[in-house]
Order: structure tokens, then sequence, then C-alpha cells
């Protein structure tokens, strides 16, 4: 006779199960759409960002593109990835490609989550539904646009975290609560600034946020939303500098 399972953990295990299937079929869904796309060739902006790139190709030439505004685009962490890239896959585009659909597939998954945590109906659908969507074909199919599908993952990790700290804020009501979850929203977004600078209106997003949740924008939302202006700022001067 097999010793009892307590009746929340058996929840739990549950919980834990149905989720890793949800996410499992996401997965697996973004990965069959784009299978097609894996033998792909290099095509149009590929040739200059990457294949003919001595940036890209130097032994630590992108470490120049973290400190220079000089660029047509500061896109320091994109740049890395593909620096990475090219010294694991060289010509060999397939590797390029399973990248992508990697961070699709994730940023999928992670867009379900987001609507979890902020209880939105449908969110498992909308999930899903991005995964397979032909608007996302351009920035999973063309390797160039790693841009867009790094950014996605790191804007939507922010994101998550930025709801987890808001909720502890609300049941603890020091300036210091969620610090933790703050803190990992503002590093994830710095991140996505660092991939593409496009993701310049999360600040704004959060407030957005904290209306439809509360009706109103505090001036306490507004001082924890204050360095995420900052770093938009900033980073936004440097890029069309």
């Amino acid at each position: 006779m097999g010793v009892p399972v307590p009746r929340g953990a058996e929840t739990a295990i549950g919980a834990l199960l149905r989720g890793a299937i949800q996410g499992g079929i996401i997965f697996g869904s973004s990965m069959l759409v784009y299978l097609a796309c894996v033998h792909g060739d290099w095509v149009w902006d590929d040739y200059p960002l990457i294949a003919l790139n001595p940036v890209v190709q130097g032994p630590y030439s992108f470490l120049a593109w973290w400190f220079s505004p000089d660029a047509p685009d500061y896109f320091p962490l994109t740049t890395t990835m593909l620096w990475l890239e090219w010294h694991a896959f060289g010509n060999a585009t397939t590797g390029y490609h399973v990248v992508s659909m990697l961070l699709h597939a994730a940023a999928s998954i992670l867009l379900w989550r987001l609507l979890a945590v902020m209880r939105i109906p449908g969110a498992w659908l909308a999930g899903l539904l991005f995964a397979v969507h032909p608007l996302c074909v351009e920035s999973v199919a063309w390797i160039s646009e790693l841009k867009n599908t790094l950014t996605q993952p790191l804007f939507l990790l922010a994101a998550i975290h930025w709801v987890r700290a808001d909720e502890q804020a609300e049941t603890d009501q020091a300036f210091t609560a969620g610090a933790t979850q703050w803190a990992l929203a503002l590093f994830c977004f710095l991140m996505a600034m660092f991939a593409k600078t496009s993701v310049v209106m999360f600040p704004v997003v959060i407030l957005l946020h904290a209306w439809w949740k509360r009706g109103a924008v505090s001036f306490r939302d507004i001082l924890r939303a204050a360095p995420f202006f900052l770093v938009s700022l900033l980073l936004g001067l440097v890029t069309i500098w």
C-alpha cells in the first residue's frame, strides 16, 4: 500500500502537469508551424548584417558595439547574439533558424503566462494563436529579424515580473514591497532595450496597467516606473543620436 499523497500536494502536481502539457502544446505547435524555414538560406539584409559583417565575424569585435553609438542601430545584445551564432554555426543557416524558432516558442509561452498572471480569460488560447499566427512569419523565418524574436521574450518577462511586483505592492504598502520582482522587471526591460529599442514604450504600458487595474495612476506608481522611463530616455537618445 502506497503512502497517501496530501490533497494539496496532489492538486499542485496536477496543476504542474496540466501546465506542462499546455506549454508543450504551444511549444510543439510553434516549432511545427515553422519547421519549413529550417533550411532557408541567407536573404537580403542577412548578407550585410551577418554573412559579410566583420563585426559579427571578428574574434572580439562585437564588444565595441556595447560602447559605441556609431552603429546605425544600438542593438548590442542582438549583435552579441549574432556573434555567438556565427561562431557556433558559421554559414550554416539552419542553426540560426532553430534559435529564432525557439525564441518565438518561448515568447508564445510567456505571453500565455503573462495573460494568466493578469487573470485574462483565454490566456492559453491567446498564447497558442500567437505561436501559429502568420503575422509572426517574417520575424521568425528571416534571420536578420533576430532583434524581434530576441526582444519579445525579454519584454514579456519584464511584464510578468512587473505584474507580480505590483500584486505584492498591493498587499504590502511598504515602498520596497515586491522589490525583487521589480528589479527583475527592470533588468529584463534593460536587456530588451539592448536587443531592440522599439520596446521603449514599456514604461507607458506599466502605467496603463495600473490604470486598468485600479482606475487611476498613483504617485507611487509613477515613482516605481521612473527608472523605466529613465532607461527608455537614455537608450532612446543613444539610438536616435
